[in-house]
């Protein structure tokens, strides 16, 4: 049975991501750092191939212990999905406090770095590892036509470099940067033109069939290929 672990699943895209890998057969071990309701219903129906495992991607300690605890265990598939966007960081320059900056780097571009380093002795032990990073096309440099969420930005801008450098330093492990399309979540509101379903569906096409050909790029949740 194969083993995905994933970040961020208590709602919206990784929630999505949790319960389709379940549907299809997958053990899932969710990381986060507490449960909500709707991941513990999943939990509930799914329990003999589900794994819950608290763990704060912005702290070293907590996620080195999330590790430890999946000790002798084989991950197939990691999806580094935990986010921020920051509440300041939509107002502009100016708005855009320093606190809030380095949050935004520390989850969304140190947290998916973190994260991989402590369970890259598990991902080793597959026979095909993939480690996909859910960024966003927001922090592609070419299509950046407007402006502005400067956190937001430029800490998925420093994903997609965290990215590209681990495809290099690891080219037996398929690596993906995937954007997830605007979707109509928490984050991206109820005006984003996809559904989660939509969305996840695109994704999980992408993880499940996903080979060393398209190692090292940023692709749309479609399969399609995006700018840096």
């Amino acid at each position: 049975m194969k083993h995905l672990v994933i970040t961020g699943a208590n709602r919206g895209i990784g929630l999505g991501l949790t319960k389709e890998f379940l549907k299809l057969g997958w053990s899932v071990t969710a990381i986060v750092r507490k449960q909500s309701a709707e991941l513990k219903e999943a939990a509930l129906e799914f329990k003999q191939r589900f794994n819950l495992v608290l763990g704060d991607v912005s702290d070293d300690n907590s996620i080195s212990q999330a590790a430890q605890s999946l000790s002798g265990k084989t991950i197939d598939v990691l999806v580094n999905n935990a986010g921020v966007l920051e509440g300041s960081d939509q107002q502009g320059l100016q708005a855009a406090n320093t606190q809030d900056l380095l949050h935004s780097f520390n989850v969304n571009a140190i947290g998916p770095l973190r994260v991989t380093r402590a369970l890259l002795p598990h991902l080793q032990k597959s026979s095909s590892p993939v480690v996909a990073n859910i960024t966003s096309k927001m922090g592609s440099i070419q299509d950046n036509t407007s402006g502005g969420y400067y956190g937001y930005r430029m800490s998925k801008a420093a994903l997609n470099m965290f990215h590209r450098s681990f495809s290099h330093d690891f080219p037996k492990v398929i690596t993906l940067t995937l954007h997830p399309g605007w979707v109509q979540t928490d984050m991206g509101g109820k005006q984003a033109p996809l559904t989660v379903q939509e969305s996840v569906q695109g994704l999980t096409r992408i993880l499940t069939t996903a080979s060393l050909a398209v190692r090292g790029k940023f692709l749309n949740y479609d399969g399609s290929e995006l700018p840096w």
